[in-house]
């Protein structure tokens, strides 16, 4: 069953400053993705959407549930050996479909695969 969790949000202060410092970006469309490998802790997950962009609270909220659906769906795809903080950034304009996200989550987890896999060969 694919969940989502209290134990698989990123909610301490210090390891998100931590990822947002120390973390690998990676960018498809208007999502970013910063990744840190974790090492006492499962996989945790957060999203932001700028206020900035999306002055209704309202409209932010459904981008991040959207978001956050989309990786609840596509959790699988990140490798079970390994564990990771992520930071999933909205940067687009306007207000998307689920099969927008759903997509670029998909791809932006099956390319932090390949990045792990790049990095593990290179030490």
């Amino acid at each position: 069953m694919l969940s989502l969790g209290k134990n698989k949000r990123l909610k301490s202060k210090k390891d998100i400053e931590l990822l947002l410092k120390n973390g690998s970006k990676i960018k498809d469309g208007a999502i970013i993705l910063i990744y840190r490998p974790s090492e006492n802790s499962p996989t945790k997950m957060a999203v932001s959407v700028q206020k900035k962009l999306f002055k209704n609270a309202t409209d932010r909220n459904k981008i991040k549930r959207l978001i956050r659906e989309a990786y609840r769906l596509n959790q699988d795809l990140i490798a079970t050996d390994k564990a990771y903080h992520l930071f999933f950034i909205y940067v687009g304009k306007e207000i998307e479909g689920f099969d927008y996200f759903n997509k670029k989550i998909k791809q932006l987890l099956i390319r932090l695969n390949s990045n792990s896999k790049n990095d593990e060969q290179k030490n």
